[in-house]
Order: C-alpha cells, then sequence, then structure tokens
C-alpha cells in the first residue's frame, strides 16, 4: 500500500478482510502525516483494528435503518451553508468515538451520523450511514448529501495553503465565508491544480 500519490482516501463499506497490520500502519503513517481520510459505513465488526488510530471509532454495535439528521456543530465547514436539518436516511450502526473526535451531524434518535477526528496532520470524516457510498442516490435528499460530500472532501484534504494560520485549509476558510483568499494564490492544491 503506497497512499502517497493521494490527498485524500476514501474508503466505503463492504466485505473487509482481516485487517493487515502492514496496511494498517501504512494508513496511520499517511493520515498522521497530513493525508485525509473519509471513511463510510463499515459493518459493526470493523473497529480500529482495521484502521488504527486513524480511526475516530473504536466500537461498533447494531445496525438500524435510522431517519433524519441534524447540525449539532454549526462552525464545521463540513456542513457550512447546509441547513440544520435534513431527510437522509441510511442504516447505521451505535459506536463508541474517541474523546478528540467531534460530532458534526446526528441522526434524529442522537446516534452520531458525521464525525471529525484529527489525527496528526490529518484529518478524517467518518459517515455512519451506508447510503453516503452511494452518493448517487443519497437516500432521502440527493443535493444534501452531495453537498456534505463534496465539503467533506474539501475538509479533509491536506492543507496546503492557510494564509490565516487558524489550521483550517483556505478553501475551507472560503467556503464557510471565515476569511478571503488573502495571498491570492487561487487555493492551488498539492498537485499544483487550480481548485
Amino acid at each position: 500500500l503506497d497512499p502517497s500519490p493521494f490527498d485524500v482516501l476514501v474508503f466505503g463499506p463492504g466485505g473487509v478482510p482481516p485487517p493487515d497490520p502492514y496496511v494498517v500502519e501504512k494508513l496511520d503513517e499517511f493520515v498522521h502525516a497530513g493525508g485525509g481520510l473519509i471513511r463510510i459505513q463499515d459493518p459493526p465488526h470493523v473497529t480500529a483494528q482495521y484502521y488504527g488510530l486513524a480511526s475516530p471509532v473504536t466500537q461498533a454495535v447494531g445496525w438500524t435503518l435510522r431517519a433524519g439528521t441534524q447540525v449539532v456543530d454549526a462552525t464545521s465547514p463540513i456542513v457550512s451553508g447546509l441547513p440544520t436539518t435534513s431527510s437522509l436516511s441510511g442504516y447505521s450502526s451505535v459506536y463508541t468515538l474517541r474523546p478528540d473526535a467531534q460530532v458534526v451531524k446526528t441522526w434524529n434518535d442522537g446516534v452520531p451520523m458525521t464525525v471529525a477526528y484529527r489525527y496528526g496532520a490529518g484529518r478524517v470524516v467518518y459517515f455512519n450511514d451506508l447510503w453516503a457510498a452511494y452518493p448517487d442516490i443519497w437516500e432521502g435528499d440527493l443535493v444534501y448529501g452531495l453537498t456534505l460530500m463534496d465539503q467533506t472532501l474539501k475538509y479533509v484534504r491536506a492543507p496546503d495553503h492557510d494564509c490565516n494560520t487558524n489550521q483550517v485549509p483556505d478553501d475551507c476558510d472560503i467556503l464557510s465565508g471565515t476569511s478571503e483568499d488573502c495571498t491570492g494564490n487561487y487555493i492551488f492544491n498539492s498537485k499544483n491544480v487550480k481548485d
């Protein structure tokens, strides 16, 4: 496993083989060094052993269809400009989070749906929603789901430019309206391609 050509890795649900210590180590190194990771609802048996310290989830149980979400951290760029409630629905688990994981959205029953987590210089977002893996049919509200995923990708991308030094990439700051492009760099990503 060599994730170095990528800024962001996305792991969707599915059949997960037993954890390979080498892969877990490489994933940990990638995120700790500043890589982004998006995890989408795993089967309940997939916990930190599959993703190491780069996982905000340490234990998961159950598998239930839930409906309706609400924003609990409106300051997060992941949900910037989105309505505070949505009609998204999906299969999810109840899980235990690391103490420094930040719940951004919950299901209407209070179970976390979107969790942000910092690991070293990297960012991780965990979607506790199986249907987040199928953004073309994101159950309940396609436009809301696609916007949420787009903003999540921008959030987890390695912070190449941070002109106001607030540890938030400029593109996230500009998206959330908290700063302008003060360097006039047009927000280039690590591949030096204009966003």
